[in-house]
């Protein structure tokens, strides 16, 4: 008898520990004990929830840590994306509410994270509104409120025009030249860091044996290395010499939003330090997901290499290829986080 009794309360015990399981999970209130990163939090029966519609950046991870660690919140699923707690261990993606205001959506106003649509499906109009600012009532999704507990600086935003003076000392011309000394191409390229290593399109150097470089300040510079590359992205990374801290492009942590304004710093034609505005017109996946951003904004042939810059100045994509026939304003940049991934071993 008393070791059926002991089967009991050991189920019983199960049963609590395990009881977020199933439906009811996402009713209960749960506390943050973890920020784990921008988009993923920890809560105190164990599991995991990841941010529906946003993306893992430095600002949404501080917006989390700052609002949400040792608060109660509660969670609602999307059709998309419903899941079933077995476990302390599982990982459940859903939309975050704190004080009824829709945290996932508060992250998107306030432009602290891009749109992730991965997982996105009941509210992904809702969001869209809410990151380009139309004030669209929905009572199944909260309209974000502003938090005064969390205050970004809004002082370091710039007109185009100041944007472009900021960034364009670290955009050049790049200059390739075959055997016999002549320049057979040119294109664009900009720094990423103070050293000199540089970002341009893998076809602007396809042909060339000798590379040089023509900063806004017209001078001349060789391009020492070629640390790596990528022939299908259409990215190479490269270290110009006889130069020391320079002034750098910032990379972005985030896709941009499918609308999002941008503009291009380049030389098309050779036309030096041109500059075109645009929007993003869509994000496309060809060999990977999201590998390719889609933009209005007008690029030429010596465009190729160009940063393509959100209106932070922080560079999204590297302008690469233009449509010719039949699409009008058909222009691709390579998605900058992929190109990170090989910047980080340098």
């Amino acid at each position: 008898m008393n070791k059926f009794i002991s089967y009991i309360i050991f189920f019983i015990f199960l049963f609590l520990e395990f009881s977020c399981g199933g439906g009811s999970f996402h009713k209960n209130y749960h506390r943050v004990i973890e920020i784990i990163d921008g988009n993923s939090i920890r809560v105190r029966n164990g599991v995991t929830i990841h941010l529906i519609g946003i993306e893992n950046t430095k600002d949404s991870y501080q917006y989390l840590k700052q609002n949400l660690l040792n608060e109660q919140i509660r969670i609602k699923y999307d059709s998309k994306k419903r899941s079933h707690v077995n476990n302390k261990h599982d990982e459940v993606y859903a939309y975050v509410i704190y004080k009824k205001t829709s945290v996932n959506g508060e992250i998107l106003r306030l432009k602290l994270s891009g749109i992730n649509d991965q997982y996105l499906n009941d509210s992904i109009v809702d969001f869209e509104n809410y990151y380009y600012g139309v004030n669209k009532q929905n009572i199944n999704n909260p309209i974000p409120t502003p938090n005064t507990e969390y205050r970004r600086d809004d002082s370091k935003i710039m007109s185009l025009q100041d944007l472009v003076k900021q960034t364009e000392p670290s955009v050049f011309l790049v200059i390739t030249y075959n055997e016999d000394g002549e320049a057979i191409a040119t294109g664009t390229g900009f720094f990423v860091n103070k050293e000199g290593i540089a970002l341009s399109n893998y076809h602007v150097f396809k042909g060339g044996s000798r590379w040089r470089i023509k900063t806004k300040n017209e001078r001349y510079y060789d391009i020492n290395d070629v640390l790596d590359y990528d022939k299908e992205k259409d990215f190479i990374i490269f270290k110009v010499g006889g130069i020391n801290n320079v002034s750098s492009l910032k990379l972005s942590n985030s896709l941009p939003g499918k609308g999002e304004d941008i503009f291009v710093l380049g030389n098309p034609h050779g036309l030096e330090s041109t500059v075109t505005k645009g929007v993003v017109s869509a994000i496309r996946s060809w060999d990977s997901k999201n590998d390719f951003i889609q933009i209005d904004a007008p690029i030429s042939s010596g465009s190729s290499g160009s940063p393509v810059l959100n209106m932070k100045g922080e560079v999204v994509g590297v302008a690469t290829l233009k449509i010719m026939e039949d699409c009008e304003s058909c222009n691709f940049a390579i998605n900058i986080n992929l190109v990170k991934r090989k910047l980080k071993k340098y």
